[in-house]
């Protein structure tokens, strides 16, 4: 017989309606600078069934914490993959295009590492758009373009004012 002591007679502290039940879910939850991270596993969690609010009992907070976190390491490996197998380059390449050490990098292709939100949006810029991999060129080829574009311009701006 499962024990129901801790879902019954449990109050929402949101709505404070008597209805918090045992719910798998994948959330999404904040976590820490991460405003939503939705799970890859779901977890069993209170919930209300009024309004939605999850519950936390002694022990969830922790688990929930290694979860998120497990969920945010396997999306910046899937990221990473994707990047590296699209664009052909080096993970010395990917590291410096996205602003990080080639040895961070290493951790979050493997998993070892978990990345901060900075990191996460600059892995799912370039993951999810192309063009991304180009502009973020560390060599400069783009940059030489734009500077040159914009000295052009700078210059003609000068003779119509003069």
């Amino acid at each position: 017989m499962k024990n129901t002591k801790n879902t019954q007679n449990k109050r929402c502290g949101n709505c404070g309606k008597m209805e918090m039940k045992l719910t798998k879910t994948l959330g999404p939850f904040r976590w820490k600078d991460f405003s939503k991270v939705t799970l890859v596993h779901p977890i069993e969690l209170l919930k209300c069934q009024s309004c939605g609010e999850h519950g936390i009992r002694p022990g969830d907070a922790k688990r929930l914490d290694h979860v998120i976190e497990a969920s945010i390491r396997s999306y910046s490996k899937e990221m990473v993959e994707t990047i590296l197998a699209r664009e052909e380059c080096s993970q010395i390449d990917l590291a410096a295009r996205a602003g990080i050490t080639p040895e961070y990098l290493s951790g979050l292709k493997t998993g070892s590492r978990t990345s901060g939100f900075q990191t996460f949006n600059i892995l799912k810029m370039l993951a999810t758009d192309p063009k991304a991999f180009a502009i973020s060129d560390p060599a400069g080829s783009l940059t030489d373009e734009l500077m040159s574009s914009a000295k052009d311009n700078y210059e003609e701006m000068l003779q119509k004012l003069v």
